[in-house]
């Protein structure tokens, strides 16, 4: 589990996290919402450890952050952010292979057992029919799914995707979401992700924080947290929550 006890980050003479407590439970797909610049990319990239102040506050399975060394870390969370971006004339192969960097023994080369995880990663997403294509001849879709084969490689108990589905077509979207939500059933990795669509944090979260201006306005479950009245605090529009079929999807119009 990973919590996190009144953090506060400053960025400019600028509050960015005010007082921010929660937690996101092992084994669960916990999602963050809130409108442009409330906090949700710096709150992960926090517990990514990009920012120094506030370590001590969050705990990763009650080890504070900052008692972690870098590549023990690595071994424990995988970050994929918003913009990644590959060499120029790097394989999909080629970048996979960084995923094993914090496992691999300076001046020695990669094992067998690191080629496996390289190879099962690749198969998990889909992206070994491509492997020896360059990243920048492929779609956004195979791109974010090499990237994701990347942060699997790194055989991670947790992953933290931001934006994971920024500038992808609606298609690509449910397809990278429902990979995610299948590797979080399937080999019981912990995901944190930051969204835009609220419909679609409905229907792939286990756990829903919904931020504004640095703060949280509500935790738990997508039932819990996506309501009118919460909605309208948020984002201040008026809007309906209708459910569709019998299963956990709902349209927020």
């Amino acid at each position: 589990m990973i919590k996190i006890e009144n953090l506060t980050i400053n960025y400019e003479d600028q509050c960015v996290l005010d007082n921010v407590s929660t937690t996101f439970p092992k084994g669960q797909i916990t999602t963050i919402i809130g409108p442009n610049g409330c906090g949700k990319s710096t709150l992960i990239k926090a517990i990514a450890g990009l920012f120094d102040n506030g370590k001590s506050q969050i705990k990763i399975d009650g080890k504070p952050r900052s008692e972690y060394q870098r590549k023990e870390f690595s071994r424990k969370v995988s970050f994929l952010m918003q913009f990644s971006a590959a060499p120029i004339g790097m394989t999909v192969r080629e970048l996979v292979t960084f995923g094993r960097q914090p496992y691999k023994q300076k001046f020695k080369n990669f094992t067998t057992e690191d080629y496996k995880v390289i190879n099962w990663a690749m198969r998990k997403t889909s992206t070994d029919k491509f492997e020896d294509k360059l990243v920048s001849q492929l779609s956004g879709g195979e791109k974010q799914r090499v990237f994701l084969a990347l942060a699997l490689a790194q055989k991670t108990e947790v992953i933290i995707l931001d934006e994971p589905t920024n500038h992808l077509d609606i298609k690509y979207q449910h397809e990278l979401l429902q990979l995610i939500q299948e590797l979080n059933l399937e080999e019981k990795i912990t995901i944190i992700c930051v969204l835009h669509d609220v419909n679609q944090a409905y229907r792939y979260s286990d756990k829903v924080v919904v931020m504004k201006s640095g703060k949280i306005i509500a935790s738990g479950t997508p039932e819990q947290c996506l309501t009118k009245d919460i909605m309208h605090q948020v984002y201040d529009v008026n809007c309906m929550i209708e459910k569709i079929g019998n299963h956990h999807n709902v349209c927020v119009i």
